[in-house]
């Protein structure tokens, strides 16, 4: 996948999320991919501030750096100094690389469909879905504009925490297209024996953050491995490269707080039940086999101490669930546990004893409360109260409308069929080999009455031999074909 380019190793970084569709292998697989090519010439550099901002770098900063610190496929790094003294880092996107992203993911497009149709793929891997997904997210990733504005939001989550640092933006340098911020003075995380800071507090201030971020932000980093964290001078983490972002609603972590109250009350035939309810079912679920494969699965779990759980294998066997039972899960909650599970490998790189579930159990705790909190409570049934006031309000209309069209005979009903695309093909595929063999037959059996009525070698005898070639020709096409 490296070697076709940015928009299919972005591509293998989506699918690194997809922890409920894909074998553990492949999801290692994918995250391992990396993104590196020869840097763009420093003229095109050039061209490119002149379409953003309408000047040459060497005019906008008071030093500018043509080799890139670092080059992707997408864009590439410079060092900069603004004309007030302060030390950036600019990001430059590479010229013409939409137009490339977008003719891939058109055929992206193509394929997914025909592999679906062709009943090439099944259905639980959810490939229309994946590249519409992945198109989203790429085109988000392109739009620097929209990075510049996850980078604020984080800065304003974490103001006045002085463990975490996140990168200040400059606004009037950053376009869709260039971006610039503060440049940070530290050390990836994946060379931490190279500093001289605590493993155990780097391990422990990074897992907390990512768990605020989830639990009490909503709005979380979706790809903190070890190059998107810097380790600055006093243990502060410093998080790095926002193009790849996940939010968890309102209602999806009011969801995740009711899974998380089951789990607790070890009720695993509610728990089943509403994991078919907010997830995306290929097929009619056996709740009481699901159930019962919960049971199994999580119950060794419970009484045991919080050091010995692995949430990575927890989620892996989860995930193992939801692809048996043919359940996808929505986005947020995929990049979710893709956040999860890289921080706690990372945690346990830094600190072999690092237990996340410790540092989890706090956040779970007010997240929960929270739910039953009497002013929430209040606005839940305020919201529950304006809803049924709208459906009251409406249904008396549409009632009318529905009526009126069958009075006049204008009502349709359609039909939609899913899932019988592979049968269709198959069945297809089956009366074009019938009708081939029928031919065959046809020019078998004529040939041979052609043959049976010759009394010597003549025109006839041609014709009957030519009419046992084709036939043969036909059925050699009609087993390979």
């Amino acid at each position: 996948m490296e070697d076709l380019g940015p928009t299919f190793i972005k591509l293998g970084q989506v699918l690194s999320t997809r922890r409920d569709v894909f074998p553990e292998e492949y999801i290692e697989e994918f995250a391992r991919l990396q993104d590196s090519v020869p840097p763009m010439d420093y003229e095109r550099v050039r061209d490119v501030f002149a379409k953003e901002l309408g000047r040459d770098p060497g005019e906008v900063f008071q030093e500018f750096d043509p080799t890139p610190l670092a080059a992707a496929s997408i864009g590439q790094v410079h060092k900069a100094v603004l004309k007030g003294g302060e030390k950036v880092v600019v990001k430059v996107q590479r010229d013409g690389i939409r137009s490339t992203i977008r003719s891939d993911i058109d055929l992206l497009h193509i394929l997914a469909k025909w592999a679906e149709s062709s009943g090439m793929l099944d259905p639980i891997y959810g490939a229309t879905e994946i590249v519409e997904e992945f198109g989203r997210s790429i085109h988000q990733e392109l739009d620097y504009l929209r990075e510049a504005q996850n980078v604020v939001a984080f800065r304003k989550n974490f103001d006045g925490d002085r463990t975490v640092h996140i990168p200040r933006i400059y606004e009037e340098y950053t376009t869709t297209r260039l971006l610039c911020m503060e440049f940070i003075q530290g050390k990836k995380a994946s060379r931490f024996q190279e500093t001289d800071c605590d493993p155990r507090e780097i391990a422990r201030r990074g897992a907390l953050a990512v768990l605020k971020q989830l639990f009490q932000d909503g709005c979380f980093h979706a790809d903190p491995h070890p190059g998107n964290i810097l380790i600055m001078p006093g243990n502060v983490v410093c998080f790095m490269d926002f193009g790849m972002t996940g939010r968890l609603s309102v209602k999806m972590r009011d969801h995740l707080a009711w899974f998380l109250i089951l789990l607790l009350n070890r009720d695993y035939d509610a728990l089943s039940r509403a994991l078919v309810e907010i997830g995306d079912p290929l097929e009619d679920v056996d709740l009481d086999a699901l159930s019962t494969s919960l049971l199994d699965t999580l119950d060794p779990y419970q009484g045991a101490s919080l050091r010995m759980i692995d949430l990575g294998n927890l989620i892996r066997s989860v995930s193992r669930l939801l692809v048996r039972y043919r359940l996808r899960l929505p986005t947020g909650y995929t990049l979710m546990i893709k956040s999860l599970v890289t921080v706690e490998g990372l945690g346990r790189k830094l600190d072999p004893s690092f237990d996340i579930t410790a540092l989890a159990r706090p956040f779970v705790e007010r997240l929960i409360a929270d739910r039953w909190k009497p002013k929430r409570l209040a606005h839940d049934l305020e919201l529950m109260t304006l809803d049924l006031s709208s459906f009251a309000r409406r249904t008396p209309q549409q009632l009318s409308r529905i009526l009126n069209k069958i009075q006049h005979g204008l009502l349709d009903l359609q039909f939609n069929h899913k899932g019988l695309d592979p049968l269709t093909h198959s069945l297809d595929k089956a009366s074009k080999r019938l009708a081939h063999a029928m031919i065959i037959s046809a020019l078998v059996v004529s040939s041979s009455l052609i043959m049976a009525s010759m009394s010597a070698v003549g025109v006839n005898y041609w014709i009957g031999i030519a009419g046992y070639l084709i036939a043969g020709g036909l059925s050699v096409l009609l087993i390979f074909l």
